[in-house]
């Protein structure tokens, strides 16, 4: 397979004719304009004062901290693939479009580094990772025994654009949120960017490329002895429990769908 020669993407979960089908994205003549410093520091007192008056304010006796990072969001994993980056944004919407902001403290949280995602994936995995090109169209569409390394490159796990980028940010945002935790920061932390429970030491798996989980938590127990890691995903949490099977120092519940 050349991997630079460019291939017409086909329909690989929902059927669609991209000579039919409208953009999603509408086109405008004019670039939408920027607001002012001015003009967001009011929109930010106004937002705060409402917040106030529907009775946001910070939880008293303990403190929420949110992390994200604004750069994940804007990542692809191809028309039809059911993981939308996109719904990062959606949920921060609301988050502030409730007021809850005010309510936290809001951390962007930086990508994570190579030494950083090596504390639990293989250096052969990450460089493969980091170095793969992208493939706009699924290997296992036309071929359904594929040769897959590290199972990257199918369906499941395409290989898109700034793949690597996108996997950096949704780990640093689980560390960033882990630190906190451990030098008192913040007693709950979320991190909504990871959850990607799938991945292995080294293959990825179900959408998940990096597991942000076990990195998180191989740095809460450089503090805390005992760590209980709870899963409410629809699905299992495998590459977790996978990960910490051997260890008494981590117990992982997960409560998901079985299909008999």
């Amino acid at each position: 397979m050349d991997p630079y020669r460019f291939r017409v993407p086909k329909p690989n979960y929902l059927p669609h004719k991209q000579d039919l089908d409208s953009d999603i994205v509408e086109e405008y003549g004019a670039p939408l304009g920027l607001a002012s410093e001015m003009d967001n520091a009011k929109f930010y007192n106004k937002c705060k004062r409402l917040a106030e008056e529907a009775g946001i304010t910070r939880p008293k006796g303990y403190n929420v901290s949110f992390h994200c990072n604004p750069d994940m969001e804007q990542h692809h994993f191809g028309m039809t693939h059911p993981m939308k980056p996109w719904r990062l944004t959606l949920s921060k919407s609301l988050i502030y479009s409730y007021g809850m902001s005010f309510a936290m403290d809001n951390y962007v949280s930086r990508a994570a580094t190579y030494e950083e995602l090596a504390t639990f994936h293989s250096t052969d995995y990450l460089d493969f990772l980091g170095t793969v090109l992208p493939e706009p169209v699924p290997r296992d569409l036309e071929n359904q025994n594929p040769d897959l390394k590290f199972n990257l490159g199918g369906s499941d796990c395409p290989l898109f654009d700034g793949l690597y980028d996108y996997c950096s940010l949704s780990a640093g945002g689980a560390l960033d949120a882990a630190r906190k935790i451990c030098t008192k920061q913040s007693d709950i932390a979320i991190a909504w960017g990871g959850g990607l429970h799938h991945a292995k030491k080294a293959e990825a798996s179900g959408f998940c490329y990096i597991n942000d989980i076990v990195i998180a938590v191989l740095q809460l127990l450089r503090y805390y002895p005992r760590v209980l890691y709870i899963d409410i995903d629809v699905h299992h949490g495998d590459g977790v429990e996978e990960a910490f099977f051997s260890t008494d120092r981590v117990m992982t519940v997960s409560f998901h769908k079985r299909t008999v």
